[in-house]
């Protein structure tokens, strides 16, 4: 499978800009929940740009039916055997819930701080999801046939 190195080379600088909005998380406000899901947000752009350099491919799977065994809840899926592209999920999905979540805790800071200083704390963020989606838009490009 042929993948993009481009691609993979922004979905680390997205990760690193998010390892960057941890790093301010816990130096500046020392705020462990922000700094946990920048994190593991990081952790998810890092196996974005494993997806992107080799091409993998994420199954497509469709509901099979629903039991009650023993007291438990059982969904049953069986895969189509179809296949699509992992990076490009994960650039342009992951991306735009950065994008929410920034804005999400810009709105929450800015009842202690003014509106620029909460947009400065959270740019890493704002940048990485930015960043997050032109990875998947350049995966989408380079390997289409």
């Amino acid at each position: 499978m042929a993948g993009s190195k481009l691609s993979a080379i922004f979905f680390v600088l997205s990760g690193l800009l998010l390892l960057v909005q941890t790093a301010i998380a816990v130096v500046a406000y020392d705020d462990i929940a922000t700094a946990f899901i920048a994190v593991l947000f990081a952790l998810f752009m890092f196996c974005g740009a494993n997806s992107a350099a080799t091409g993998a491919k994420a199954p497509i799977y469709e509901y099979a039916g629903e039991y009650d065994i023993g007291g438990d809840h059982v969904v049953v899926q069986r895969s189509t055997g179809e296949y699509t592209d992992a990076a490009p999920l994960c650039g342009c999905g992951i991306g735009t819930l950065l994008l929410i979540i920034a804005y999400l805790y810009a709105d929450l800071l800015s009842y202690g701080v003014s509106d620029a200083e909460a947009i400065a704390i959270v740019s890493p963020t704002i940048l990485a999801g930015i960043v997050s989606i032109f990875a998947g838009i350049i995966y989408v490009i380079q390997t289409r046939d």
